[in-house]
């Protein structure tokens, strides 16, 4: 029952966003080194997803590249296994150190959850994983305000004031030429952190609004459990983002309330 968790963010309605404002979706399980699959190509992993993943990419250590703000914390010198959809919005990435799912192409957590199933219990039966070390859900939300007819619309009027900050002050604004928040969380005793960075950010030309959130738990955790701690992150989740933006904003991307 929702009286049951706990979270230092409000409860409120679940809802769809119309347009859809997350740009990004990862979800990464790390778990204790597998030597096997740095030594040799994953080929009975792939045979269990070539068919939902059938676009395979291998990236050697010396040209594997992998971004602090999309896989924080992986050593560069791991080798990465990629296999992608054939229209390549989906992508499973597997390492002797983690396996990941990235989508740009995210609408509702349970479609991105059944998607995350058949590699994660392919990775599972395939080494034998018995429990991950870390788990991660990671959302970067863009607000364009081109997109919402707010054109002209000052951040602290779309923001909640607790996050605009600086923004609420008229005098500073006009001389306000970046804006940057790095901040760390606890969620509760059990499910972890989240790692919060936002701030203005310039796309195709225009002033836009990034929200990266990377809620993760570093507990021990059974592989029996872990879709259980990933759904506790993503309620965590639903709620920031409620927390963050402002009526006015929310009501801009015509919020359709689901169960």
């Amino acid at each position: 029952m929702e009286v049951q968790f706990e979270s230092p963010f409000p409860s409120s309605p679940r809802v769809l966003f119309t347009p859809n404002p997350i740009e990004t979706t990862i979800c990464q399980l790390r778990f204790p080194t597998i030597l096997q699959i740095g030594e040799e190509r994953p080929a009975a992993f792939q045979q269990k997803i070539r068919h939902e993943f059938p676009v395979y990419t291998e990236r050697a250590p010396e040209k594997l590249v992998l971004p602090m703000e999309i896989f924080p914390g992986v050593p560069k010198q791991l080798r990465a296994y990629d296999f992608s959809t054939s229209d390549n919005n989906w992508t499973v990435t597997l390492t002797e150190e983690f396996i990941a799912l990235q989508t740009r192409s995210y609408d509702r957590w349970e479609n991105f959850k059944e998607k995350l199933m058949l590699p994660l219990g392919s990775l599972i039966e395939t080494y034998k994983v018995s429990y991950f070390v870390r788990i991660g859900l990671r959302y970067l939300d863009l607000i364009r305000r081109s997109q919402l007819n707010r054109d002209g619309v000052p951040w602290n009027k779309l923001l909640k004031d607790h996050v605009a900050g600086e923004f609420t002050d008229e005098a500073v604004v006009p001389h306000i030429t970046e804006k940057f928040t790095h901040l760390v969380m606890t969620l509760n005793a059990t499910d972890g952190e989240v790692i919060i960075n936002h701030g203005t950010y310039p796309k195709d030309g225009e002033e836009c609004y990034i929200v990266d959130a990377d809620f993760y738990r570093t507990a021990s955790t059974s592989v029996e459990t872990a879709t259980e701690v990933l759904d506790r992150l993503k309620r965590h989740a639903g709620r920031f983002f409620r927390w963050f933006i402002s009526d006015d904003l929310s009501a801009a991307m015509s919020p359709t309330r689901i169960e």
